[in-house]
């Protein structure tokens, strides 16, 4: 059996997740096939902290390894409360549509919807053309920086705060994620951080990684028969080979 280690097919892996998770035709086929939405959202987020712990080995250096544990746990926690309060916005911004709200606030919800992390473009060779490959980045602060951005513009767009209170999501829940975001700033990109920790956070990587693994072996099945429906999803399995 492979290790369990972040490398190229588990970046793929987390990819192809999130690629699918922010298309919604994909997402209904997913789950017409069988599929939950938790699925992909565990491959994703188990592929991203499988990152973060690799990161984290060569990243923290000398502040005790309790400091390395913590952070990695409070950036799962925040992809994990920015998920929930996502999910909420996309009902809200369907509300929005159907009660006829201004055009202008459900532009400024699909803004926020919309996936906006760092692209890096990649130029590649193929049949002797050099064509440029653009893609999400999914590092920890790239990560961060988008939670804290949509956090705020949730914030100033006030129109929706009456909509996203109604399904629990009040102000002062924005404000939290917001500053646990903000917290984070800095300690993601730090490169003094803890003494011992690479033995802590390869443990945590390779979990991530093993849980990973287990969740698409057996999702695989269903995630084929998608890609033989439709040619974005074939074209992202083959960059995550099985």
């Amino acid at each position: 059996m492979a290790k369990a280690n972040f490398n190229s097919v588990v970046a793929a892996r987390t990819r192809a997740a999130d690629e699918i998770l922010e298309t919604p035709d994909l997402v209904s086929g997913f789950e017409e096939l069988g599929g939950l939405q938790r699925d992909l959202v565990a491959i994703r987020d188990a592929g991203l902290e499988a990152e973060a712990a690799n990161l984290g080995q060569s990243q923290f250096g000398s502040a005790g390894k309790g400091a390395t544990v913590d952070v990695l746990a409070k950036f799962s926690a925040l992809k994990k409360e920015y998920s929930a309060v996502m999910a909420i916005l996309q009902v809200v911004r369907a509300d929005l549509s159907r009660s006829g709200a201004p055009d202008n606030v459900i532009v400024k919800a699909d803004g926020i919807l919309r996936n906006e992390v760092q692209v890096t473009v990649k130029v590649q060779e193929e049949k002797g053309e050099k064509k440029r490959k653009t893609r999400k980045s999914v590092s920890q602060e790239a990560m961060r920086a988008e939670i804290a951005k949509d956090a705020g513009a949730m914030l100033d767009l006030s129109e929706i705060h009456p909509n996203l209170a109604e399904r629990r999501v009040p102000t002062s829940r924005l404000e939290a994620l917001r500053a646990a975001a903000e917290e984070l700033a800095g300690l993601l990109g730090a490169r003094a951080a803890a003494k011992g920790a690479a033995k802590t956070s390869t443990k945590v990587e390779h979990a991530a990684v093993s849980l990973q693994r287990e969740i698409w072996g057996a999702t695989y099945r269903i995630l084929s028969a998608l890609g033989r429906r439709d040619e974005r999803v074939r074209s992202l399995l083959s960059e995550a080979a099985r």
